[in-house]
């Protein structure tokens, strides 16, 4: 039987923990049981709701008033991007005595990728190279120092 060198092993341990995924969770984090208690026939407050939730990630700008709850746990391993490995989403809305009216929950089927806008907006004047910003005030600085204006 073939053992391995103290030395190898280190290696091989070293580089296990290397490709071990790092998690971030993001939002409000909520006990799964917690979703049940948020159904309308419950008549839970807003009050409540917030002792049970705590505050909303965001709610509602116009319209109906609405409550957003957003979980996310991202992933990544070793040097590639970061994913999103669980996301959820609770919209939850109130009738007129401001007690849960409706529950609607969404998952990772509502996320869109959003491409970066790359344009870039032209100034007016004269645009400096590196260079020029890094040496154009040398003798600037000399002449504020000894007061000389010329």
């Amino acid at each position: 039987m073939h053992r391995l060198s103290p030395f190898a092993l280190t290696v091989i341990l070293l580089l296990q923990q290397g490709c071990t995924p790092i998690l971030d969770h993001r939002g409000r984090q909520w006990r799964p049981d917690a979703e049940v208690a948020l159904q309308p026939e419950h008549r839970l407050s807003q009050d409540n709701l917030v002792e049970l939730m705590g505050r909303p990630s965001f709610t509602s700008t116009f319209g109906e008033e609405k409550w957003y709850y957003v979980m996310s746990e991202m992933g990544r391993s070793a040097f590639f991007a970061p994913h999103i490995r669980e996301f959820t989403m609770l919209e939850i809305s109130f009738d007129g005595k401001n007690c849960i009216s409706s529950m609607k929950k969404y998952g990772q089927e509502i996320l869109r990728d959003v491409p970066y806008f790359e344009k870039v907006t032209p100034t007016v004047g004269h645009s400096a190279s590196f260079l020029e910003q890094v040496f154009g005030n040398f003798g600037r600085i000399r002449k504020a120092a000894t007061g000389d204006t010329k």
